[in-house]
């Protein structure tokens, strides 16, 4: 698997993390952006490990004013 240039070993335990405020692939809905109310969107993790210390998560903005923005 490969997100962003970085590679992962297969090894990794991969995790299900989505948002009930839209899906995968859709834009993210005006009031959680800077044009809206600026809010953050729920994040939901599914399948943590009971032993996992901390987690990384990469957020692309592909249509930033100067491109791609990693959040």
């Amino acid at each position: 698997m490969e997100i962003l240039d970085i590679k992962i070993p297969d090894n990794v335990i991969k995790v299900n993390v989505y948002s009930s405020s839209f899906r995968d692939l859709e834009k993210i809905p005006k009031d959680y952006t800077c044009e809206g109310k600026n809010i953050s969107f729920p994040i939901i993790n599914e399948e943590i490990p009971n032993n996992t210390k901390s987690m990384l998560l990469f957020v692309e903005d592909p249509d930033a004013p100067g491109g791609i923005f990693r959040h």
